[in-house]
């Protein structure tokens, strides 16, 4: 029953919040990983475009807010039509050309086991901002390490690239000093960084 209340409340969006005086006891915190991992990529490119000092404008549509929602089409008379968020759009300093689509997926990626539909979804997002370069950008630790991959559409003259981007994370446990962590990972993203905008 417990279980069934808290499903109802979580389906209605009803209000379950920590330290607040509740009916209901709460016995765990719900997230959601794919979202963090989207919001930790944006912070890292912000933060290291401007101390590399890149010249690319970033912008992140995010879909829970509705900030920077763009459109896949637009009817006969000019409405907007089906709602699209890309995770990342880098524009070049005019902000007229796009340089980079990219899309931030919270799971283990290899070449052979990418889903058709990131690939349709990178794809459809190209073609609508006619951009020529799309990326997939992952999570990986040192043991399951694959290598990054380009890859051209078929028949497009190698105009059209998609590549498959990795950030190492580095695993953190009790034998780690969380300074020398801190480090390593601000090290692991400055090159994430480089690779994707050099």
């Amino acid at each position: 029953e417990p279980l069934r209340k808290l499903c109802i409340m979580i389906l209605t969006h009803d209000r379950i919040s920590y330290g607040e005086k509740q009916q209901s006891k709460l016995n765990g915190i719900l997230f959601d990983g794919a979202s963090l991992w989207e919001e930790y990529i944006n912070m890292i490119m912000i933060e290291r475009l401007n101390e590399l000092s890149f010249p690319y404008i970033l912008e992140h549509p995010n879909n829970r807010t509705g900030k920077g929602i763009k459109y896949l089409f637009e009817t006969a008379e000019n409405h907007n039509y089906t709602a699209i968020y890309p995770d990342f759009i880098i524009k070049n300093p005019d902000k007229k050309n796009i340089k980079i689509i990219a899309d931030a997926k919270y799971k283990h990626l290899e070449d052979a086991s990418i889903p058709r539909e990131d690939y349709f979804q990178l794809l459809s997002y190209l073609f609508r901002f006619d951009c020529k370069q799309g990326m997939l950008i992952y999570p990986y630790s040192q043991k399951d390490k694959t290598s990054d991959s380009n890859l051209f559409l078929a028949e497009h003259k190698k105009e059209i690239r998609l590549s498959v981007n990795g950030l190492e994370i580095i695993k953190y446990d009790d034998k780690c000093d969380f300074k020398d962590f801190s480090n390593n990972m601000k090290q692991k993203e400055e090159e994430f960084v480089i690779k994707l905008l050099v």
